[in-house]
């Protein structure tokens, strides 16, 4: 598989080269294609030029001025490994309201962790017509993904986690976090702000790190080494009192609420000799599921939870446990992420950017790797986090 990955590669990057030298107006959103008839016929190349179509360096962004109604509607699907988690769930609610802004049709799959339905899936939808894929993908599905949607040429971008070769090259277009510095901002937030919680002086020797990882994805285990780095820096010497809960063991139970809850429960209980406990989440669900488990052991005023990511802190927020000791998440908002995804796959449908030349300021090994980083938010602030981060306000904003 490997190898012939790489051959795939190097085939489509010689047509790719061709292509541009035959003919510069052909674009693409796959490798070794050019756009569909339907597309090119109703977004010919000189749209790109054209005062409506804004400034160059806006394709692929909301401030881009085209006007996307003078087409047809494009159809466009995002596929994920499970539509239930949090985040998951919140691009796909912020994908759909796009396609009116967009003007596209839009479809969710969500493969409930079945590799094998997922690619399945990206086959069935492309006979069905659609144009354009936004995948979420992990590290077991990525080549495979890639060679499925290259061989069918459509339009694709990765959300979360990059595609890469087998030495760590990046071979195409994705949105994903800025993992490590994400990392590090949920655990330094804790850092900063525990003494407003626990009122009595805490001794390093007694205070313990829980981090809840995935680490055979990279895009989740990435942001590992940014808490642990954190934590050790502001207390050297409690290095021994570093606790990494890889969900990975738990199976596909693993990566949910529950086995956030499971994990924390289990660390927490092991090490009675700890008395106070940072816990933080590297995917939100987990935090939550900590929060569960720190109800359970009656350790509520013992331990202090943050997230990566925050649509499942908004909902506990939302729920009305504002006593709850899940107390800040580095927000990155799915409502951005989808923004950037759909605006990417919308100007390489529409012709006027190619893998090669979409989000130019961003490229890393020749394709675009936008890296979002998060900021900090609390019981107290979410709300206007929340406010300002819906569809309909960064519609208004871009506009303005």
């Amino acid at each position: 598989m490997k190898t012939a990955r790489k051959i795939l590669s190097a085939i489509f990057a010689v047509l790719m080269i061709a292509a541009l030298l035959v003919a510069c107006s052909t674009t693409s959103g796959s490798p070794a294609s050019s756009v569909s008839p339907s597309a090119s016929e109703a977004s010919p190349s000189a749209d790109a030029a054209s005062p409506s179509a804004g400034a160059e360096d806006t394709i692929g962004y909301l401030t881009d001025r085209f006007d996307h109604s003078s087409r047809a509607p494009f159809r466009i699907a995002y596929l994920c490994n499970d539509i239930s988690w949090a985040w998951n769930a919140a691009i796909s609610d912020a994908l759909e309201k796009l396609g009116k802004v967009l003007n596209y049709e839009y479809t969710p799959y969500s493969a409930s962790g079945d590799h094998d339905a997922y690619i399945n899936e990206i086959t069935t939808l492309a006979d069905q017509g659609v144009q354009g894929f936004i995948v979420g993908i992990d590290d077991t599905l990525g080549g495979r993904v890639f060679e499925v949607c290259s061989e069918l040429k459509v339009a694709f971008i990765a959300e979360s986690t990059p595609f890469h070769d087998d030495s760590g090259k990046n071979i195409w277009l994705s949105v994903q976090q800025d993992q490590y510095n994400n990392g590090a901002t949920a655990t330094q937030w804790l850092i900063d702000n525990y003494k407003n919680y626990w009122k009595e002086p805490v001794d390093p020797a007694a205070l313990g790190l829980v981090v809840l990882n995935y680490s055979i994805v990279s895009g989740i285990n990435e942001r590992e080494p940014g808490a642990k780095d954190t934590f050790l820096k502001a207390f050297p010497g409690a290095k021994d009192n570093y606790f990494l809960g890889d969900l990975v063991s738990m199976g596909s139970a693993g990566f949910s609420m529950q086995g956030g809850s499971d994990m924390t429960s289990s660390i927490v209980s092991a090490h009675p000799e700890i008395k106070k406990w940072f816990v933080v989440g590297l995917v939100d669900d987990w935090s939550q599921g900590a929060a569960r488990a720190a109800e359970t052991l009656g350790k509520t005023d013992d331990i202090l939870i943050s997230s990566v990511q925050a649509d499942a802190f908004m909902n506990e927020m939302k729920t009305g446990n504002t006593d709850s000791c899940y107390v800040a998440a580095c927000a990155v908002s799915s409502s951005e992420f989808a923004v950037d995804l759909a605006c990417g796959v919308v100007a390489l449908l529409e012709g006027r950017a190619t893998a090669q030349t979409l989000w130019p300021e961003w490229q890393l090994d020749g394709y675009a790797t936008i890296k979002v980083r998060g900021i900090m938010i609390t019981k107290a602030t979410y709300q206007d986090f929340a406010d300002k981060h819906t569809i309909e306000a960064l519609v208004a904003a871009a506009k303005g």
